[in-house]
């Protein structure tokens, strides 16, 4: 039987708890340049625009780094726009390619690393950006989400995401 000493000694301490946060912080900025890499490749596979692409996928990089000087107290919330925001520039650099659809999986990736923040609000947050980005591009603008430019299966997508929350 474990006594209360060993118990608490035992425990994760707010040091701990800060610590995996900021080295969180650094995976989650890693992996966002890392996905402005895929899309400025995808772009340059596709012919699609690469420069423009390039310049946007540097300049989400550039502030994935400087988040924490920035927006110190929302940086959390600006590596998860950021994030995303490169994880959307993948999917439109395969505008038109078989692989567009299959590129949101992407998305599922990005949420997945968004635990590495040890924040539930900013996976919340996400999920939500997420739904609404989905959403609303869906409707707007579905050849931006799917290579057809059907309304089936921008509303189908849709549901599948709003099932999400």
């Amino acid at each position: 039987m474990m006594s209360v000493r060993t118990l608490l000694s035992s425990a994760v301490t707010t040091d701990d708890l800060e610590r995996n946060r900021v080295q969180g912080r650094r995976i989650v900025t890693l992996f966002t340049c890392f996905c402005g890499l895929i899309a400025i490749l995808a772009a340059l596979f596709r012919d699609n625009n690469m420069p423009l692409t390039a310049t946007i996928a540097l300049c989400i990089c550039a502030l994935s780094f400087a988040a924490e000087k920035i927006f110190s107290h929302v940086k959390d919330y600006a590596l998860v726009v950021a994030l995303l925001a490169q994880t959307s520039l993948i999917t439109a650099a395969f505008d038109g390619h078989p692989w567009q659809t299959d590129s949101h999986m992407i998305y599922y990736v990005s949420l997945a690393v968004l635990i590495l923040l040890v924040n539930p609000a900013t996976l919340v947050f996400g999920a939500a950006m997420i739904t609404l980005h989905h959403g609303l591009l869906s409707l707007t603008i579905p050849t931006l989400v799917y290579p057809a430019s059907e309304v089936l299966p921008a509303v189908s997508g849709l549901r599948f995401t709003a099932q999400l929350f």
